[in-house]
């Protein structure tokens, strides 16, 4: 890239069209250097097979043109683009079937017993916002990775090392074996059998905001009971 400058000092033209052809010249070497990066980062990638192969009785299947991994005793599918799964389900998924049908009673039985069908609609409308918000919570606690420790979590500071799951991690980090799911989870707090599996990292934020609603929907009908009752007291009294 040469530029022809209508100047008199052909010295000072010459050193200008230097310094560009210089700078061209970097950028090329960066955008080379970048792309090998980019392949190399690829290449580094490690495959889902790859990186579960230590763990025991792991096992991979395709059903419907979809990947599923049983890592342990939890069976994992859709692995997002690091290929660390998304949708894991624990060896307690049963228990969690009959946890949503146990919610979905409890809810429909306080809504027909304690609340009038009378009531005005927006208290209605905010019964069912709050109900969703259990059955979100608790779904999305039952269905995420709540942290499975992988092989590409591998660094030079790791130094723990599990010996069923032949793993090393951060000591830095909480990380525990579970001997049901029969898994490493990182900031494991506990295994949930009415969730199905355990609550770790990426999952206690939905299982504690599940309690919370929970908590919430059981404060609102017993303020709906109690404002219902009251004003059929006051009716009552109006009435003799």
């Amino acid at each position: 890239m040469k530029i022809e400058l209508s100047s008199f000092n052909k010295d000072q033209d010459e050193e200008f069209n230097n310094k560009l052809s210089i700078e061209d010249d970097t950028t090329k070497i960066n955008i080379k250097k970048n792309t090998q990066l980019n392949k190399s980062n690829k290449q580094s990638l490690i495959l889902p097979q790859e990186q579960f192969k230590n763990y025991p009785n792991y096992k991979f299947f395709t059903r419907f043109g979809i990947l599923f991994c049983k890592i342990g005793n939890t069976f994992t599918c859709n692995f997002d683009e690091n290929n660390s799964p998304k949708i894991c389900i624990g060896p307690h998924w049963y228990l969690a079937i009959v946890s949503n049908i146990l919610i979905t009673t409890l809810l429909i039985t306080m809504y027909y017993c304690l609340i009038d069908s009378d009531i005005e609609l927006y208290n209605k409308l905010i019964y069912y916002l709050l109900s969703f918000f259990i059955y979100f919570f608790f779904n999305r606690c039952a269905l995420i990775n709540p942290g499975i420790i992988q092989k590409k979590n591998m660094d030079e500071n790791n130094t723990e090392f599990c010996n069923i799951c032949q793993v090393y991690y951060n000591p830095e980090k909480k990380v525990e074996h579970c001997k049901m799911c029969n898994i490493c989870v990182e900031n494991l707090d506990h295994h949930c059998v009415w969730v199905g599996k355990c609550v770790g990292k990426n999952n206690l934020f939905s299982f504690y905001s599940m309690l919370i609603s929970i908590g919430i929907v059981y404060a609102y009908i017993i303020y709906l009971a109690f404002f219902q009752y009251s004003n059929k007291v006051n009716k009552k009294s109006t009435i003799k």
